[in-house]
């Protein structure tokens, strides 16, 4: 058998030797991938798990509810794995550029989505804070997502053309164009987000009044590209975010404080 495989790989002028390394090398990678898999997914978030499950606290809980531990826990798997190829398999090979390469876009996909998980557990916990209610964290962490991805996408494609992020970034100017018709309501929706956040002019919780969009009740949501209304009669209304800045609107905040104040007084 192990005659026959080596005149087989002797047509193609492979030494038996190297297919051998090349197997012990790939098989103690996997061994050791695998037994980290186990220990972390078998082992650490389960005791996490319950461990969190006997305590309630918010934050623990929004930990598991975004998938934070078990995105790090694959992304520790890819640093492993990329660690692994660099000891055990010789640079310049093929078995190297390929495992080299999908290791590579393994981390950088895992490491947008635990990203984007700490950005999850950030608006879950700042939304029940005062600072969460009067300003637009849910339009400033979008944008953040949006950039996050961004950048994720540029490394994911230098790494398949096999071209530094840094020649790509300079190929960008002639791309401008179209990520602007792209990007149009996004980027329109964070310049609106950070101007009506510095200029405290609207919040979630505020009486809106705005015809042109039939909108007149209180704000229950602000994202980067989109406000929810909720009107005095149920309905939802949806108004771009950017359509707060470039036409005029009502905001009853000030009446429904000095109501408040009033009421307080006369009591």
């Amino acid at each position: 058998m192990l005659e026959t495989l080596t005149l087989w790989l002797q047509k193609f002028d492979i030494e038996i030797e190297r297919v051998i390394q090349l197997a012990e090398a790939l098989g103690l990678i996997a061994a050791i991938s695998i037994a980290i898999h186990l220990v972390l997914h078998r082992g650490v978030l389960l005791w996490l798990k319950r461990h969190t499950h006997h305590e309630q606290s918010v934050w623990r809980n929004a930990l598991f509810k975004e998938h934070l531990f078990s995105r790090v826990a694959l992304l520790i798997q890819g640093v492993v794995i990329a660690v692994q190829t660099q000891l055990w398999l010789s640079p310049n090979t093929f078995a190297y550029d390929v495992l080299h390469t999908l290791t590579s876009l393994w981390i950088v996909v895992f490491g947008m989505l635990a990203t984007y998980s700490v950005l999850n557990v950030l608006e879950l916990l700042i939304s029940r804070t005062q600072v969460g209610k009067n300003l637009p964290t849910r339009g400033i962490l979008q944008s953040i997502k949006l950039i996050v991805f961004i950048i994720a996408a540029l490394f994911f494609t230098s790494i398949l053309i096999g071209k530094s992020p840094v020649i790509l970034l300079s190929g960008l100017g002639a791309m401008t164009a179209v990520f602007m018709l792209v990007f149009k309501d996004p980027i329109l929706g964070l310049v609106a987000g950070v101007q009506l956040s510095a200029n405290k002019m609207l919040s979630v919780g505020d009486w809106l009044e705005m015809p042109k969009y039939g909108a007149d009740g209180s704000v229950i949501d602000i994202s980067l590209t989109t406000v929810k209304v909720q009107n005095w009669d149920k309905t939802i209304t949806t108004i771009p975010s950017y359509a707060l800045i470039s036409d005029s609107f009502k905001n009853w905040k000030g009446m429904q404080e000095s109501g408040v104040a009033a009421s307080s007084a006369a009591f």
